[in-house]
């Protein structure tokens, strides 16, 4: 048995196209690559790497509250970059900037049963990423849908 690891990455000359290529992220969003996006988003934090590093991040009880809220969050952000990646949005700040104002375009000009689509599949990608990193019980972290302001939140 061969141990050696195949690359599916070679060197290419720098007159080949591929070399130069440059992705060009979309101009807007329709309703195939909002669901998509969302859909890959939570893939990756239920059960990809998103979810091995939030795992991670539960295991540290000792972590002040702020820091772990920070980790959770760069995980999250670390998901998204990976999907809109895909997309051809730049892999920074501005990539997630232009991507959240293109979903939420797209999202405001959708019929009510979208949005509430939109909202379902974003709360339980939260309540998911919430219940892992801080070992929750996903049940009850807000259950039957129900949102909590962000008052509400505080205070509790």
């Amino acid at each position: 048995t061969s141990t050696a690891v195949r690359s599916f990455a070679s060197a290419l000359p720098p007159d080949d196209p591929q070399a130069t290529f440059r992705a060009v992220p979309p101009k807007s969003l329709n309703i195939q690559m909002a669901r998509g996006i969302q859909s890959a988003n939570q893939l990756i934090l239920r059960y990809g790497v998103g979810q091995q590093r939030l795992k991670l991040l539960s295991q540290t009880p000792n972590l002040p509250l702020v820091q772990k809220w920070q980790r959770m969050m760069e995980i999250y952000l670390g998901a998204q970059l990976h999907t809109i990646a895909a997309l051809g949005y730049d892999t920074n700040e501005q990539g997630i900037m232009m991507y959240t104002q293109q979903l939420a375009q797209f999202i405001g000009g959708c019929d009510p049963a979208a949005q509430e689509e939109f909202r379902t599949l974003g709360r339980e990608t939260w309540r998911n990423m919430l219940a892992t990193a801080f070992q929750l019980d996903e049940d009850a972290v807000l259950p039957n849908g129900e949102e909590m302001g962000i008052v509400d939140a505080r205070n509790t």
